[in-house]
């Protein structure tokens, strides 16, 4: 494979990868709610929803970012993939 296709790739994988994160975090952090907050949270219980939501979504992204920088510490990954993966004012 070329580096053109290993990086398509990794988009991709990457991509599913962070999606199913986000997920996680969200059933993590909506769980947490239903064992620590009442059962009826009235009016607010849609505002909880967009915060749980919105809080998943940066974890997932805090975590990708995170997990990525240990990957690029770690592996040579411009010998793998094109170098738009290595600007540093992404990462």
């Amino acid at each position: 494979m070329n580096k053109h296709l290993n990086t398509v790739v990794f988009l991709v994988g990457a991509t599913i990868f962070n999606i199913v994160l986000m997920f996680f975090f969200l059933l993590l952090f909506l769980g947490l709610a239903g064992i620590f907050l009442p059962v009826r949270t009235g009016l607010w219980a849609e505002a909880l929803w967009i915060l749980l939501f919105l809080a998943a979504i940066a974890a997932a992204w805090f975590t990708y970012r995170w997990l990525f920088n240990i990957l690029k510490s770690r592996v040579r990954l411009e010998r793998y993939f094109d170098p738009f993966l290595f600007k540093d004012k992404w990462f």
